[in-house]
């Protein structure tokens, strides 16, 4: 969730409007005992299954071209810096 605050509303990086239309969702798992999270929508275009996205199309960030586990991105408050070239493709 950091990482997309700060690309849509992060005070250097923000824009007038939002480059971004994100919703983010946690889910909570009782077996791990943690939230998982997920990109629930960008740009209008939802996961197959809010429930468990796990089972569905859903949303994958790639940074610098690596595919990346979002829900350990989050968990970890992995920080990304804009200003050093890093680039964020995000597939479905």
């Amino acid at each position: 969730m950091n990482v997309m605050n700060s690309i849509c509303f992060g005070r250097t990086t923000a824009v007038p409007e939002p480059l971004v239309d994100g919703n983010f969702i946690s889910i909570y798992n009782a077996k791990t005992g943690r939230f998982h999270y997920f990109c629930h929508r960008l740009n209008n275009i939802e996961i197959e299954n809010a429930e468990n996205p796990a089972k569905g199309k859903m949303w994958v960030v790639f940074i610098n071209g690596k595919k990346e586990n979002w829900d350990l991105l989050v968990e970890n408050n992995y920080k990304i810096y804009l200003k050093r070239g890093v680039k964020i493709l995000w597939k479905f």
